[in-house]
């Protein structure tokens, strides 16, 4: 009896412990799927960089905790870890003066980290080109031909062996004007691409969109009988089908939007009288309903929505204001100290983290002055500086 009553404890206390096990194993799936929820920003090397997709193109990525970002003409780097910066050409000698020069790129021309190398193109009217290089600037190469970028807010994206393409076109017919959005998907290394989208509209600003895994969420506003409105369409790439659409009436302008913790955000300017605001709206996914935030501070500049901020650069003098998602204003004055004179125009081009990141340009008699500035609560500081003389590269 006493070896029966053992071998019962003993199956409790294992049972117990089973038990315990499976519920630590539950405890910790769970914590793990929430904090697989709560990651929005794709981080896979093979996966489009959603915090530096700002406004129409990507002017800087990041690869191996390394900056890469276009001043004037040419593709610079900035080492987070050891501050070093430079042009990225891998070019004994090379004075980084030419079209030669492995760093060279037309003006705001697009940037990706894809799969270890740095991504970049050259158009023309009669077609555009696909580049890469090396992380150290060597090895620069032609990937592949893409079509034509000639026409409005033409841009170029790579996600997960895919090319994709957009454009804006004006036509017009039966006397009345309209524009086409167009987006197109191609094979990196070859192939013919495929019409993903195309869209109709009176007068279409611009379209902003994210890449997200298997999803493009697209966000089109456009004017309709004199009315403002927002068209949400959501892609799915593998079914290549559209799994959600909506589409209402607005009260202001959008410029850009984040998709993370199952919504959309936007932000919107309301412009009445001389006054005007900032007002956030989110659009939840699920119940593909939209909702508005209070109205908040706003002044003169392009405004931005990031993951932590809503910030506003004001234009022509290099001030700016951060603020929370409840209007509470954390930081306002000039980028650069001293700077408000009118000649130095700013603009934001992504964030990292807590950071976010400018590059400015100031104007001189002789000399343009461009530097990429980091922003973070603790301050600003200079990531990356150079000076063209006017007339040359």
């Amino acid at each position: 009896m006493k070896k029966y009553i053992f071998l019962f404890c003993v199956c409790i206390f294992i049972l117990g412990a089973c038990s315990s096990n499976e519920e630590t194993k539950s405890e910790s799936r769970n914590q793990e799927q929430s904090v697989l929820e709560s990651v929005d920003v794709t981080i896979s090397p093979y996966d489009m960089q959603q915090n530096y997709n700002v406004y129409l193109r990507n002017l800087m990525c990041e690869l191996n905790d390394v900056y890469y970002f276009i001043m004037d003409t040419k593709i610079h780097f900035f080492d987070k870890k050891t501050n070093q910066m430079g042009v990225l050409c891998g070019k004994p000698e090379c004075d980084h003066m030419t079209d030669s020069c492995n760093g060279h790129v037309i003006y705001d021309n697009f940037l990706a980290s894809y799969d270890g190398k740095i991504y970049l193109i050259t158009s023309s009217e009669k077609g555009t080109e696909l580049y890469r290089v090396n992380p150290d600037g060597t090895g620069r190469e032609v990937v592949r031909e893409l079509n034509s970028l000639s026409g409005m807010n033409g841009r170029v994206y790579l996600h997960r062996e895919h090319v994709y393409t957009s454009i804006c076109n004006q036509q017009v017919k039966n006397g009345k004007t309209s524009t086409t959005f167009e987006m197109y998907q191609y094979d990196l290394e070859n192939g013919k691409p495929d019409l993903l989208m195309t869209f109709t509209h009176e007068y279409i600003e611009v379209v902003h969109y994210h890449i997200i895994e298997d999803y493009i969420y697209f966000a089109m506003q456009y004017t309709e009988s004199e009315s403002s409105k927002l068209a949400i369409r959501i892609y799915d790439i593998t079914s290549k089908s559209f799994v959600s659409e909506w589409e209402g009436e607005i009260k202001g302008r959008i410029n850009n939007f984040i998709v993370k913790e199952n919504s959309l955000y936007f932000v919107q300017r309301i412009t009445g009288g001389n006054e005007s605001a900032l007002q956030i709206l989110q659009y939840d996914l699920e119940s593909q309903q939209i909702k508005e935030s209070k109205k908040m501070n706003d002044g003169p500049g392009t405004y931005h929505i990031s993951r932590k901020y809503i910030h506003v650069v004001r234009s022509k003098t290099g001030t700016f204001f951060v603020m929370d998602y409840n209007g509470k204003i954390m930081e306002e004055g000039a980028l650069v100290e001293g700077q408000q004179d009118g000649n130095m125009v700013c603009r934001f081009i992504g964030e990292d983290g807590e950071a976010l990141l400018y590059q400015c340009y100031k104007t001189t008699e002789d000399r343009l002055e461009i530097s990429v500035l980091k922003w973070t609560p603790q301050g600003v500081e200079i990531v990356g500086e150079r000076n063209v003389v006017i007339g040359r590269q």
